[in-house]
């Protein structure tokens, strides 16, 4: 199977599935390096090529949590705004605004 085949085929996949995808790999490169060292291994780059999966599993499951992470985030600013508005029905002026405001007022010099 191709590098981009497996990348689509993992992308495809549940978080769930993916962690359980990865203990099985997991498994199969703790055995086939024990078979390296006993010399029992005939593809020597096994190892490597397990591992490689590994990685690719591990970067799209951190991809998949931080959009989820994200869109939860993003749900939870919209309802921050939400209630922003309710509590300061004064109108889009931020709280920034209103004390640059203040500051500027209180601060301004005389020039000769």
């Amino acid at each position: 199977m191709k590098r981009r085949d497996q990348i689509s085929k993992y992308q495809e996949m549940s978080v769930t599935q993916l962690r359980a995808e990865l203990l099985e790999l997991e498994t199969k490169r703790e055995v086939a390096r024990l078979e390296r060292q006993a010399g029992k291994l005939e593809n020597s780059a096994q190892v490597k090529m397990i591992s490689d999966q590994i990685a690719r599993i591990k970067t799209i499951v951190t991809e998949k949590e931080i959009v989820a992470t994200a869109s939860n985030v993003g749900k939870e600013n919209e309802i921050k705004e939400e209630k922003k508005t309710k509590l300061h029905p004064e109108g889009d002026r931020s709280l920034s605004e209103k004390s640059k405001t203040q500051t500027t007022a209180g601060s301004s010099k005389k020039t000769k």
